[in-house]
């Protein structure tokens, strides 16, 4: 089975400014058409996606993404609890999470995707006090952009994966591209026929779902009867010294029976290995004494972001809530006059004094 071919990238009549592909160009024509900011402005080298609210429904989410939305926040509540080390009987920075996420963000910094923005509600374990606190933790192909659109590659046992080769310059060439599961099972091998001057190729292989989890993180064991395809290719093993152990086609058959606390525990070490809490932030007054508030911090989907404070147009067209930019340069400035003159030296204004008859 030959998959379709796609080494040259495709001609798309437009292009679109969309933030997440490139915030820089968003910048610019706000600038050229408006003025720029000060290069001080808070939040103007950021950009938040919201990709979630409760206002959704968690069914909108898919089971991948929930699981992984939960762990995130497990991961922010468990650095928030050793920001008071050393005070073991101190619970004020303790919490307990409540229900599923509030919302969902991507961050990014400079066009660089830094992570994700999860808020969550929890309850203080000192007071009872409910807080809203916000975690940050640092497969989608899009052939126009060069990118995927799964950001941070949240992957479970029902997602299409998709392969995306970056090729050099060179002669023209036919790769074997082979796909392996955790249990060194190949799940799929097709060829690509690379020309010299293409860019990058990309396919997705029709593979039998479910898909056995590890670093994707689910709770399934894999395709029935071992198979993700028709055809087998047991017979690649030996050339690629792929050898299928027993012990872990068992240990992937134990973990797919994992319920409760067990399962949670089992997906937080899986993500351990790839995502950490960098900070946790509280949307209002919190009982922990360290904990920051989220809009006092420079990541934080609730911090300033001036460049987004839009109001209704005004007289002039302009949409900006923040005051208008001076962009004259300041050789070019008027400048209102200043009297030097020493006060001793200035002449006073005379005053007529007399009553009004």
């Amino acid at each position: 089975l030959l998959p379709p071919q796609q080494t040259s990238r495709p001609t798309f009549f437009a292009r679109k400014f969309e933030a997440s592909v490139n915030q820089e160009i968003v910048t610019q024509l706000d600038s050229f058409l408006f003025g720029p900011y000060p290069q001080d402005t808070p939040g103007l080298q950021s950009y938040w996606e919201n990709v979630y609210d409760e206002t959704d429904s968690v069914v909108s989410l898919s089971d991948s993404q929930l699981t992984h939305y939960h762990a995130f926040t497990r991961m922010g509540l468990s650095r928030a609890s050793m920001s008071l080390q050393g005070h073991a009987d101190d619970d004020s920075c303790r919490y307990i999470s409540r229900g599923h996420p509030v919302s969902v963000h991507l961050y990014f910094l400079s066009d660089v995707f830094q992570g994700y923005l999860v808020r969550q509600y929890a309850s203080n374990l000192a007071t009872s006090q409910l807080e809203t606190l916000e975690t940050w933790v640092g497969t989608d192909w899009d052939a126009k952009e060069r990118i995927f659109r799964n950001f941070g590659s949240l992957l479970g046992p029902m997602e299409e994966p998709v392969a995306m080769q970056r090729w050099g310059r060179g002669q023209n060439i036919t790769v074997t591209v082979v796909w392996v599961d955790p249990t060194n099972v190949i799940a799929a091998t097709y060829d690509i026929l690379v020309d010299g001057g293409a860019e990058y190729t990309h396919y997705r292989p029709p593979l039998t779902l479910p898909l056995r989890p590890e670093d994707t993180v689910k709770f399934h064991n894999g395709p029935v009867h071992n198979s993700y395809m028709e055809q087998s290719f047991h017979g690649l093993n030996p050339i690629l010294n792929l050898p299928v152990h027993l012990g872990q086609v068992e240990e992937a058959e134990f973990n797919a029976s994992l319920t409760g606390a067990e399962l949670q525990s089992w997906v937080d070490r899986l993500l351990a290995g790839v995502w950490s809490a960098a900070d946790v932030c509280s949307q209002g007054p919190s009982s922990c004494p360290v904990m920051q508030r989220c809009r006092e911090t420079g990541w934080s989907a609730l911090s300033p972001d001036l460049k987004s404070d839009l109001g209704p147009p005004r007289g002039n067209g302009r949409i900006r809530k923040m005051e208008e930019v001076d962009t004259t340069p300041p050789s070019e400035r008027k400048t209102e006059e200043v009297d030097t003159t020493p006060p001793s030296e200035r002449k006073m204004e005379e005053v007529d004094t007399t009553p009004p008859s």
